[in-house]
């Protein structure tokens, strides 16, 4: 699915990418790990007639933070969404500085004071700035000591479905 793929690609260097599938989604049952919503390869679960668009990676280059490529990631996955008529986007939002609250606050906790805008989160707090809505956390969604293995479930709804 290469139109649900971006690059930001500076001289012959990669600043950023960001990828997705297409897909069905059930938020009666949304607990799920990153391996199992998006399949092998991070897109053998794409389906083109899916409803929503489930963003599976997204990354910037650290030098090249803070120059609008993240928003544009965004833009662009949203205009994708747009013109399939989709019903948005879904995704695991990392929570990198959950590490220095792990210890002091359940990840739900954490998740609604960075929602409230009580706490900060360099990812969370972005993905809120980008429209997106915090519909809970997902446990074991990834491989990471740091946010043991919590994430976000955040959603973006398409405003023209």
């Amino acid at each position: 699915f290469p139109e649900g793929f971006f690059l930001c690609i500076d001289g012959e260097e990669l600043a950023g990418q960001a990828g997705g599938i297409f897909l069905d989604f059930d938020f009666s049952s949304p607990q799920h790990t990153i391996v199992e919503i998006t399949g092998e390869n991070q897109c053998g679960n794409h389906d083109p007639d899916g409803d929503w668009y489930y963003g599976t990676d997204i990354a910037v280059l650290p030098t090249y933070r803070r120059r609008g490529i993240g928003r544009q990631f965004y833009k662009l996955r949203k205009d994708l969404v747009q013109r399939h008529g989709k019903k948005g986007i879904i995704a695991g939002g990392h929570m990198p500085d959950f590490v220095h609250h792990k210890d002091s606050m359940s990840a739900a906790d954490y998740v609604a004071k960075v929602a409230s805008g009580e706490l900060y989160d360099a990812t969370l707090t972005f993905q809120l700035e980008n429209g997106f809505e915090i519909k809970g956390v997902l446990e074991n969604y990834i491989e990471d000591e740091d946010t043991d293995g919590w994430s976000a479930l955040i959603v973006w709804n398409n405003p023209d479905y």
